[in-house]
């Protein structure tokens, strides 16, 4: 009796899943070769298979900024009814892009210090031409646009990174000074 199974794919720091290869030894002879580009694979295997997950390098996203920020009493509420700082990233390009393994940091001596979670791809997504809010308040077991930090009133830095070639490019900053409540920049 086969059982079927399932083999799952996740984006890594600086790698992207692209596709699957997987080849079927029928005999000695002859072999079965596919490819399937969904991050979900399910097979029930009778032959001696085997199967590979092949990934490719991220590009440097350009396109992808801080576009504006709220470092106090913000007019907008998260899912939670919250009132939390945020930061807001927008996407200046033509292709979606799902921002997990980016990092965001409010130290520029530390650009990979919170890394965006890959669980939720749907929630970390930025459309062509769209933007996303990311909560600044500190707490990221809220979900995947929670980080674990807080915006300064007083001043500081917002910086947006990711990974390329297993080295932290920084992509966007803005260095702010003392803010107002109720107002964003």
């Amino acid at each position: 009796m086969y059982r079927p199974f399932q083999l799952q794919a996740n984006d890594h720091k600086s790698l992207v899943f692209d596709h699957w290869e997987i080849t079927r030894h029928a005999g000695t002879d002859s072999a079965f070769t596919a490819s399937d580009t969904s991050a979900v694979l399910r097979l029930v295997i009778w032959t001696p298979t085997m199967v590979c997950a092949v990934y490719n390098y991220r590009a440097i996203e350009e396109g992808i900024l801080i576009n504006e920020f709220c470092a106090s009493d913000s007019p907008i509420a998260d899912e939670y009814g919250d009132y939390d700082d945020w930061i807001e990233i927008v996407n200046m390009g033509n292709h979606p892009v799902n921002l997990a393994g980016f990092f965001l940091t409010d130290n520029m001596n530390f650009l990979d210090k919170w890394q965006i979670p890959g669980y939720s791809k749907t929630e970390t997504t930025i459309p062509a031409g769209g933007y996303k809010l990311f909560w600044a308040d500190g707490e990221p077991e809220q979900g995947p646009l929670h980080v674990d930090f807080k915006l300064s009133l007083i001043g500081g830095h917002i910086g947006l990174s990711q990974t390329f070639h297993n080295q932290t490019v920084l992509l966007d900053h803005v260095y702010y000074t003392q803010q107002s409540d109720n107002s964003s920049y």
